[in-house]
């Protein structure tokens, strides 16, 4: 579904699985990459880790659930077991920073969670974007590169504005970069 969101967009999307080879990415033509939800930890997500590396300097790279946590990770930040498990609740997240990223969007609204894991001690590269009413970190961007993670899904039917959000990224970071193919990966998905 979050790569159907992606299409509606007008930008090309390629989907590939988290076994994919350095080289299998390396030979195609892609100018942003999505890194989408899965199961486990980023660590266990096939080549999810080693495969970010090249890329994250380089390309704008939206991270959605675990993708979220694999940039966190690639950063600095931890990752531990979540206080309380959320696995289709829905939470209200207010803004933190004001964003390009959330034109048009309130100051809150409702996200759907999946995740049992969260990110905790963020490097200050990267800045907090949204928060549920607990603190819990819902979505951060890097200070200096086009790189953005959510912890919750927009692409999900009870999120509120998902779909705005992904469009105000797509037209932040791919179009007005001039960049025209979206390689929305499953690098962290199912195998």
């Amino acid at each position: 579904m979050l790569a159907d969101y992606l299409r509606r967009s007008g930008e090309e999307v390629c989907v590939l699985r988290n076994d994919v080879s350095a080289a299998e990415l390396e030979s195609l033509d892609f100018s942003a990459m999505v890194l989408s939800p899965g199961p486990g930890t980023p660590a266990s997500a096939g080549n999810l880790m080693k495969l970010l590396v090249p890329y994250v300097h380089r390309l704008p790279v939206l991270g959605v659930c675990l993708g979220h946590q694999a940039l966190g990770m690639h950063f600095g930040a931890s990752l531990r077991k979540s206080r309380r498990p959320m696995h289709g609740k829905v939470s209200t997240v207010s803004q933190k920073s004001r964003h390009p990223v959330f034109t048009g969007l309130p100051e809150q609204f409702e996200v759907t969670r999946y995740h049992s894991l969260e990110l905790q001690d963020l490097p200050a590269e990267l800045e907090v974007l949204l928060e549920t009413d607990r603190g819990e970190l819902m979505a951060f961007c890097h200070r200096n590169l086009p790189l953005m993670g959510l912890q919750f899904h927009p692409e999900a039917h009870l999120t509120q504005h998902g779909e705005q959000l992904l469009q105000n990224w797509i037209d932040l970071y791919v179009k007005k970069s001039g960049m025209a193919q979206l390689l929305a990966d499953t690098l962290s998905g199912l195998p």
